[in-house]
């Protein structure tokens, strides 16, 4: 059985790739295919979320809750119980371990205990209908491998905050 490829260095995206990488992911691969000087760096692609959310048994509640809270923006109690709940479930969920494996080693070959910045390049978030620059979590100054998939765990339960569902 092939092993899911959930990381990519930079260097090997291109815009193509945006709807699984997203597009900041995509965009710092153009850069770097272009010669700018980037710094090294890699993405968790979407089917790394997504299998760590089906792998920790949320999946499917986290996308009817996902679901409810698109329709309840006007009544903040509820959307505020309801992204509380998401982003619950993202923590119980955690990191699956081979995706846990590959982000690691990623970072590991940054370098030894690298200062890294971990941040939401969600796929469709921006297009021509909206840009969610800036909505979800940016965690700067990130050490050690812990704190690195705290970090992605953190980045991907941003997704799910009262702003950034009524700006969805």
């Amino acid at each position: 059985m092939e092993t899911q490829t959930y990381v990519r260095d930079i260097a090997s995206l291109r815009i193509t790739d945006a709807e699984d990488a997203g597009g900041k992911g995509a965009n710092l691969g153009e850069l770097v295919a272009a010669g700018l000087p980037v710094p090294g760096g890699f993405v968790v692609m979407r089917s790394g979320y997504l299998d760590s959310m089906q792998a920790g048994g949320v999946a499917t509640e986290l996308a009817a809750l996902h679901r409810e809270g698109l329709t309840r923006v006007d009544d903040s109690k509820r959307l505020d119980e309801l992204c509380h709940r998401m982003r619950s479930l993202v923590a119980k969920a955690g990191v699956e371990d081979t995706l846990r494996g590959q982000i690691l080693a990623a970072y590991r070959q940054l370098g030894s205990n690298v200062v890294v910045a971990v941040r939401s390049s969600a796929t469709g978030e921006d297009g021509r209908d909206a840009s969610f620059a800036g909505m979800n979590r940016t965690i700067t100054n990130v050490a050690g491998e812990e704190a690195l998939i705290d970090a992605v765990k953190s980045c991907w339960a941003s997704l799910f905050t009262p702003r950034v569902l009524t700006y969805r």
